[in-house]
């Protein structure tokens, strides 16, 4: 009985290459996400970045050696700087910020000056820690964009757990740097896990971030949904649903709660004699002036205005949620009067303890 024994070879130049495709891909998907999706820009600025990064890792990693250096180890990290500071830019474009060509290209004009600085440019891993630092930066800010916008309804935690981890890896890099055309062989588990961290990373950022998009898009259409265009406040269908809610707080801790019904009087007048456009400046204007006054300033009476909604037309209701305890001893009475429209009629509503 004889035992073959078989040496696995491991074949760096095809593991390279998967870390050439897999930013190229990501970035192609990113990009058709953005064909279908123009209004989030952001997108278009992600995938760009991936691409920068494939173009980046095929002059430092697979054409080193074969061109000169001044490509493979200057312009290629350059592009590497620049491609973080696209993708940063993607997230401050997707956070509805100003993008600034000067902020996006800082890392590379910083690069470019380290190799500038003879000590830097002739020691490897000095080099390696400048860009190091430099990616590190950018992930960071961008971690930094995304916790700031955390309460849009969109939800970014998966992302921002990835770049956190990216961020913890990044300084791994620093020990693979070398003169050689690849990485020094004698850290064969370090570079398949720079490798897979590389390969896990593209993929995982092109889901998330297309799904960043995704989500951004079906908040805007909720919001839109719920949201009265003209005027801005809550319609029929928004409103029902935190009506319910507050019934439903209203019963569990006792406390009163009440519904109030709006009208504005003579308004067809004011529609036939100044026109559309005034009235629609009205009914804008109406419900900002109205609850503006805040008709909790009565005291603990009224806590917070829970909805307010426009029902078609010159109509308007909202419920609001008491804040003071039935058993506490009732403030003053407190009347409240508005002038909605210049001409209108004065109307008032006079408040209790704790009902309209």
């Amino acid at each position: 009985m004889s035992i073959v024994v078989q040496r696995v070879v491991f074949n760096l130049p095809t593991s390279l290459a998967i870390t050439v495709f897999t930013p190229t891909l990501a970035g192609c998907l990113l990009l058709l996400s953005w064909l279908q999706h123009r209004t989030i820009f952001a997108l278009a600025r992600w995938g760009s970045g991936f691409l920068i990064a494939a173009v980046a890792t095929t002059l430092i990693i697979i054409a080193r050696g074969t061109i000169p250096d001044f490509w493979s180890i200057v312009i290629g990290n350059a592009l590497i700087a620049l491609a973080y500071g696209v993708l940063w830019s993607g997230v401050r474009n997707f956070e509805g910020k100003r993008l600034s060509v000067v902020q996006t290209t800082a890392g590379a004009i910083v690069w470019l000056a380290s190799c500038l600085i003879g000590p830097i440019y002739a020691v490897p891993a000095a080099r390696a820690t400048v860009l190091a630092a430099i990616a590190i930066t950018y992930t960071l800010l961008s971690l930094l964009e995304l916790w700031r916008g955390r309460d849009d309804g969109v939800w970014r935690w998966p992302i921002m757990l990835l770049l956190l981890i990216h961020t913890a890896v990044i300084p791994i890099r620093i020990q693979l740097a070398g003169p050689a055309a690849y990485p020094d062989l004698r850290h064969v588990n370090l570079v398949i896990f720079a490798i897979f961290e590389r390969v896990f990373v593209c993929i995982c950022a092109a889901y998330l971030f297309g799904g960043l998009a995704k989500d951004r898009i079906a908040v805007l259409y909720r919001r839109a949904s719920l949201i009265d265009p003209l005027t801005g406040v809550a319609n029929r269908r928004n409103f029902s649903q935190v009506a319910e809610r507050m019934i439903a707080r209203a019963r569990f801790t006792g406390r009163p709660s009440a519904l109030l019904l709006f009208d504005l009087d003579h308004f067809k007048s004011i529609n036939d004699t100044f026109r559309r456009r005034s009235a629609h400046r009205i009914l804008f204007g109406w419900p900002l002036r109205c609850y503006g006054r805040q008709i909790c300033s009565a005291g603990s009476a009224v806590r917070s205005l829970q909805a307010c909604c426009r029902i078609p037309g010159d109509k308007m209701r909202s419920c609001w949620q008491s804040g003071c305890d039935p058993r506490s001893k009732p403030p003053p009475p407190y009347r409240w009067t508005a002038n909605p429209c210049r001409g209108g009629q004065r109307w008032g509503r006079h408040l209790g303890r704790c009902k309209f």
